[in-house]
C-alpha cells in the first residue's frame, strides 16, 4: 500500500495521483488538496494541522513536556527537605576549589599544611 506523501493517508491500489519531477522523484497524493499544499504552496506536512505528520509531532512534543514537568515536580518535592537539613558549615564544605575565591583557596591550603604538620609529629 502506498501512502500520501503529504497527509500520510493510505491509498487504495490504483487510486490517488502520482506527480513525477524532472529529477526522477515521485510523489503520491490522495487528493488535489494534498498536491496543491505540497507542490504549489510548498507547505510542510508537520506544520499543517490536519496531517498525520503534524499529529505525530504534536504527540512527541507533549510527551516530552510531560516528562519534564514530572521531573521538575519530583525535584521540587525533594529540595525543600534537603534545604532544611543543610547548615552553613555543610554548604562551605561542599564548595570545590573552582567555586572558592583566591583568599579562600589560600586559607584552605594553610589549613591542610597545618593538618599535615600535626600528622607528622
Amino acid at each position: 500500500m502506498v501512502k500520501c506523501n503529504f497527509c500520510g493517508e493510505t491509498l487504495p491500489q490504483g487510486g490517488g495521483k502520482i506527480y513525477a519531477k524532472k529529477d526522477g522523484t515521485t510523489y503520491h497524493f490522495c487528493s488535489g488538496k494534498c498536491e496543491k499544499n505540497l507542490i504549489e504552496m510548498k507547505r510542510k506536512p508537520v506544520e499543517t494541522k490536519w496531517t498525520t505528520a503534524h499529529n505525530k509531532h504534536k504527540q512527541t512534543m507533549l510527551s516530552a513536556k510531560g516528562e519534564k514537568k514530572e521531573d521538575a515536580s519530583e525535584t521540587k518535592k525533594e529540595n525543600p527537605k534537603q534545604k532544611n537539613d543543610t547548615s552553613s558549615e555543610q554548604k562551605n564544605a561542599s564548595k570545590t576549589s573552582t567555586d572558592k575565591t583566591k583568599g579562600e583557596q589560600k586559607q584552605a591550603k594553610k589549613e591542610e599544611e597545618k593538618q599535615e604538620k600535626g600528622d607528622k609529629k
